[in-house]
């Protein structure tokens, strides 16, 4: 009797074995899906914060007093113009970026882009000429990017491309820079 209970207890171990390996793969499965859709969300939340930049950077060149269109040359003056007598603010604050998770981007300045010009004025607007400051804010890019933890590709292979390609640039009419941005 007692060879026969040796027996099974081996049996039950290796039964025990099976089922914890089953669930260390389900386990791996699980954390595998919930780490794609952690990155497809940040991406997401990459794309609107990108945007809201761009759009800021737009706002900020064609809300300019006077006759003299410029480019903002720090981020925090999109968040609050200095140029303006009263508050006015392109953007509501400088997004935390999250890819990263810091408020810091990469910008690509005037400087760094070739052959850039404004997009077309808008109507009431012929007059006006815009300032070259070649420390004007043409566009900014996550230092995150990408999000596998590998290299940063410079700007010029990111440029037009997708997520899933190098990277995307947010930029307010741009050309192709010339060099990596500082």
């Amino acid at each position: 009797m007692p060879d026969s209970r040796r027996n099974q207890s081996g049996a039950v171990l290796l039964l025990m074995l099976f089922w914890a390996a089953i669930g260390m793969t389900m386990l791996t499965l699980t954390v595998e899906v919930y780490s794609e859709s952690v990155v497809r969300d940040r991406k997401t939340e990459l794309l609107r914060i990108g945007e809201e930049f761009r759009r800021g950077i737009g706002s900020y060149f064609f809300g300019s007093p006077g006759t003299v269109m410029n480019l903002p040359v720090r981020l925090e003056d999109l968040e609050s113009d200095p140029r303006m007598l009263v508050i006015t603010r392109h953007v509501r604050r400088i997004y935390r970026d999250p890819m990263t998770g810091e408020s810091k981007w990469g910008v690509i300045r005037l400087r760094d882009v070739a052959g850039w010009s404004p997009p077309a004025v808008l109507p009431g607007m012929e007059s006006r000429t815009y300032a070259a400051d070649p420390e004007g804010i043409v566009g900014i890019y996550s230092l995150g990017w990408p999000p596998d933890g590998s290299t940063n590709a410079n700007a010029d292979q990111r440029i037009g491309r997708g997520l899933d390609e190098g990277g995307p640039v947010f930029a307010f009419g741009i050309g192709a820079p010339t060099r990596e941005p500082r």
